[in-house]
């Protein structure tokens, strides 16, 4: 279950994950939702990290303006 781990699920949920694989396609619906769910998240995290970098980026970009328009010695 590490492309689990990979995708940022906490442990507690990733053992929740195993114990239902292990008992079979019964639990298919439930594997389904955990998914659903932990995608959401992911999606999340996506979202705000995308925040970060449009700030980031616009920092950067006001840095590239001063470096032009301001004359060092």
């Amino acid at each position: 279950m590490t492309a689990l781990r990979e995708t940022g699920m906490p442990l507690s949920e990733i053992k929740r994950y195993v114990e239902l694989f292990k008992q079979g396609d019964c639990t298919i619906p439930e594997r389904k939702q955990m998914m659903v769910e932990h995608r959401a998240k992911v999606q999340e995290q996506l979202s705000q990290t995308l925040k970060h970098l449009e700030k980031v980026n616009y920092k950067l970009a006001l840095y590239d303006v001063m470096l032009n328009t301001v004359h060092f010695p």
